[in-house]
Formats: C-alpha cells, sequence, structure tokens
C-alpha cells in the first residue's frame, strides 16, 4: 500500500513539474510588457480596463484589490479570474483536473499543442514565498511588467493565493520538451 501511495505521489509531482518547467522554453523568459520586447517576444500595447485588469493580445496583468473582491487567506488567483469575467474584462475557458484549474483559452487565443510542445497560458507573480512556502520562482522563467519582475508560479490558479497589492500575469507561451 505504501508504495501505491508513493507511485501516486511521484505520478502527481511529474504533472506539477511539467507545468512549473514549460516556461522554461528558449525564449520564454524575454517578454515584457510595456509595449516592447526583448528578443523572440511578441507583447503589444495593453487595453486599460481600469485599474481592475489590463489585457494585451497575449498576456492579461493585475494586481490584487479587495476593491474589486474581498481578499483573504482562501481567495485564489481564479476567484479573482471569476470576478474580472462576470465584469466582462476577460473572458477565458478552462477544466478542472486532478490538480486544479486548467486555463485553456483567455480572449479568444486557445492553447495549442504536438507531440514536442505548443503554447499554453503561463502565470507569474511576484508573490514569490510566505511562511516557508515558495509560490513563484524566476529559476523556472520570468516575465517582465513595467519594470516588475515576476517569476513563474509554483501552482496552478485555482492554487495560487491572490494577495493584496501583489501581481499576477497569465501569459500566452511557447514551451517545449
Amino acid at each position: 500500500m505504501k508504495k501505491a501511495i508513493f507511485a501516486l505521489f511521484a505520478a502527481a509531482i511529474s504533472v506539477v513539474c511539467l507545468f512549473a518547467f514549460a516556461g522554461c522554453a528558449e525564449g520564454a523568459d524575454d517578454k515584457t510588457n510595456d509595449g516592447t520586447t526583448t528578443e523572440g517576444g511578441d507583447v503589444t500595447g495593453g487595453e486599460d480596463t481600469g485599474d481592475w485588469v489590463e489585457v494585451f493580445d497575449d498576456a492579461i496583468v493585475f494586481t490584487a484589490s479587495s476593491e474589486l473582491l474581498q481578499l483573504s487567506l482562501s481567495t485564489t488567483v481564479k476567484n479573482y479570474l471569476d470576478v474580472l469575467a462576470e465584469r466582462g474584462l476577460v473572458a477565458f475557458e478552462g477544466y478542472e483536473s486532478a490538480y486544479g484549474y486548467f486555463i485553456t483559452q483567455i480572449n479568444g487565443l486557445a492553447e495549442q499543442s504536438t507531440a514536442s510542445g505548443g503554447y499554453s497560458w503561463m502565470l507569474f507573480t511576484d508573490f514569490t514565498d510566505e511562511n516557508g512556502v515558495i509560490y513563484a520562482d524566476p529559476a523556472y522563467g520570468t516575465y517582465d511588467y513595467n519594470g516588475n519582475t515576476l517569476a513563474s508560479a509554483s501552482y496552478g490558479v485555482s492554487y495560487m493565493p491572490c494577495v493584496e497589492n501583489y501581481t499576477y500575469a497569465l501569459v500566452y507561451m511557447e514551451w517545449s520538451y
């Protein structure tokens, strides 16, 4: 029984690592969102949707605020995205999996994948750690937004805490094996 539990745990960790390392593809850390790019990126200027979220062709960025949603210890990025969607500021699709909610499309831009790579929505944040828990790590990729370097998230949207005054970016990025 212990071997079965260990095997299940190892499989779960492997899937989490797959998504965490997906942002490590060549060119994954060369985007900025100030209307410019470094080598390989294709970011364009964003649409201002008030103080709640900035929408780009291949990214959405927001700084968590209790003015939009009363934030608590259990509020997740998915909860925040749901409110943004209810207000018509973003549209997204996805599905629940054993590892949480997996985003497949934002504002009409859908993930694409082949046997060796593709494009997916990756989560980045400056909320990197709290109480010894690592929520994001720049070693797995970064995303620059208005001079602020965001790190690749260690958790998906349904497990990532949404914390007041921290910035979160969902970025459509290429990945490969």
